[in-house]
């Protein structure tokens, strides 16, 4: 049985998720090709869990931020779409009759490690609310903060950069004198639950946060002044947190890095992105692993499943069997540090409460409707995660390779590292990086020169 998709493009941007069979606590999907003229009597109860796993940062083994800078106590919303460090959940619930209205407690399994229950409470109302900046065109940043730059971008996955490539960008003077660069700009990231109308955990009375070894598999019950009774589901297994994406690379920025990273079950796909800044030339060099050109700056947030079999048979995916890419011979060769990002695509549920009526003569009068969406996030710094943990990086090297391989880690010359690496990555997780980057100076460690 196969449901109709069109019935439903009301509810999300993202519609490819209601062809996944599941059935999770009182909720199902149950639909007869024959229901086509079948009468809907739509949910006004939306409950959306995004969740996301960080990894540590860089693969370094840290939940917390490089260069000293340390970890938040505090659980924020938007950190599971913004993809941050650890193991985060953006959990919304909305009733259109009652928008900005609904407190409700949401009974968790004891796994998850906050207690019995969580609260789910209307926002603040703001003058705005803006998408976050990963949504942005990395072009038009750089535009707008620098006079004299250069972007140059590769992509595919081999030894050696495919013909045609880089394609580059050149601002002079704050303007765009030379553009080479037109690339398809993909992306699915449909955030509704960002507006005011959904009450939010967490929130400024609630943020507990999770764990490394959190767990949200189990039973969940919503209740609540204006919530259906019935608002019960289990999380299985397939849509808890996913593993992290441990990213490791072998190789040097002047030659072949080839990456490598593990394989999760219920990945659907990966996308990875490299990027090096070169101080002294104030050139940029962004590399992807899309087959196809690509700029990436889209791909790093959750995507519906109609998507990633889109961009899987674009090639601008990589398929969840691959487990390996080599990024191309020298391309970052003049950077003063090669910085890898990844993401694996975990699954897209979507529940609808109670079943379809499986006699089209009877109205569906649906009570609630819930999305589950799952992705994992990884860092990697080329040539350092054995340094900063004191592993095989730095084997062989002498004292003063040593010494100068971790200067070049956080040197900044020009003071455009950090900036870059900010609007580079994008979002939550790029502004911290770029940040503690970007403060940090060479002559702060009297071993630099």
């Amino acid at each position: 049985m196969k449901i109709q998709s069109n019935k439903f493009r009301w509810l999300y941007v993202s519609t490819s998720v209601i062809a996944v069979f599941v059935l999770i606590g009182g909720a199902s999907f149950a639909q007869s090709k024959k229901a086509t003229n079948q009468q809907i009597v739509p949910a006004p109860v939306h409950y959306w869990a995004d969740i996301s796993n960080g990894g540590s940062l860089m693969g370094f083994g840290m939940p917390s931020l490089p260069f000293g800078m340390g970890k938040s106590n505090n659980n924020n919303w938007s950190d599971a779409y913004h993809g941050l460090p650890g193991k985060h959940a953006d959990l919304t619930i909305n009733h259109t009759a009652f928008p900005n209205q609904i407190k409700a407690n949401q009974a968790v399994p004891n796994g998850a490690g906050v207690g019995k229950s969580i609260n789910l409470l209307p926002t603040t109302p703001t003058k705005t609310t803006t998408q976050p900046p990963e949504t942005q065109n990395p072009i038009e940043r750089y535009k707008l903060e620098k006079k004299d730059f250069k972007i140059s971008f590769y992509w595919g996955c081999g030894a050696t950069a495919k013909a045609g490539q880089p394609k580059f960008i050149q601002i002079k003077d704050g303007k765009i004198i030379n553009n080479g660069f037109n690339m398809q700009h993909r992306g699915d990231t449909p955030w509704p639950q960002n507006s005011e109308a959904y009450s939010r955990w967490p929130n400024a009375k609630d943020n507990r946060g999770f764990g490394g070894s959190a767990s949200l598999s189990g039973n969940h019950k919503i209740s609540g002044a204006n919530i259906p009774a019935s608002l019960s589901f289990n999380i299985a297994a397939a849509q808890d947190f996913m593993d992290d994406l441990k990213i490791s690379s072998t190789g040097d920025k002047s030659g072949i890095i080839s990456l490598s990273w593990n394989n999760d079950q219920v990945a659907k796909a990966y996308f990875f992105s490299a990027f090096g800044m070169s101080g002294n030339k104030n050139e940029l060099v962004i590399w992807t692993s899309a087959d196809v050109p690509d700029d990436g700056s889209g791909l790093f947030n959750y995507l519906s499943a109609d998507k990633i079999n889109q961009y899987l048979k674009e090639k601008a995916l990589l398929p969840a069997s691959q487990n390996k890419c080599d990024v191309p011979k020298g391309i970052f060769a003049n950077s003063d540090m090669v910085m890898v990002r990844g993401i694996a695509y975990g699954p897209d549920t979507f529940l609808v409460y109670p079943e379809r009526p499986k006699d089209p003569a009877v109205t569906w009068v649906q009570e609630w409707t819930a999305q589950i969406r799952n992705k994992s996030l990884g860092m990697h710094m080329v040539g350092m995660s054995g340094m900063m943990m004191g592993g095989s990086a730095t084997a062989g090297m002498t004292e003063e390779q040593k010494r100068q391989a971790k200067c070049d880690a956080t040197k900044n010359k020009s003071g455009n590292v950090g900036s870059a690496i900010g609007s580079a990555l994008g979002g939550g997780v790029g502004g911290l990086i770029g940040g503690a980057v970007g403060k940090k100076k060479a002559t702060e460690n009297p071993d630099c020169n």
